[in-house]
């Protein structure tokens, strides 16, 4: 009995290592990608709202993703460009990208 249980425990970590390692991978290399599995999404705007980061929450770790508004948006149409990312596993911050 306490080899199987020690077997599924092994097994489930195998598989959250995995997952961890392919969205750090996924997020590198395809800059206007999300997280696959979101829980929750926090959006904060600046005071004089040309900055806004969004946070996603997923399993064990979540995404901050800067943005500011580009000078060419309008009223009708807001245009945000990617300022920079952050990756936090734990809420240890693993990796910035700008």
């Amino acid at each position: 009995m306490k080899k199987k249980l020690l077997i599924v425990l092994i097994s489930l970590i195998c598989i959250f290592s995995i997952f961890i390692v392919e969205e750090c991978i996924r997020l590198k290399v395809n800059n206007n990608s999300i997280p696959l599995i979101v829980f929750h999404i926090d959006e904060k705007y600046s005071d004089n709202s040309k900055q806004k980061e969004e946070i996603y929450y997923s399993f064990g770790f979540k995404t901050k993703i800067t943005y500011r508004l580009d000078d060419k948006s309008s009223l009708d149409n807001y245009m945000y460009y990617i300022v920079g990312k952050e990756f936090c596993l734990f809420n240890i911050t693993i990796c910035i990208q700008n």
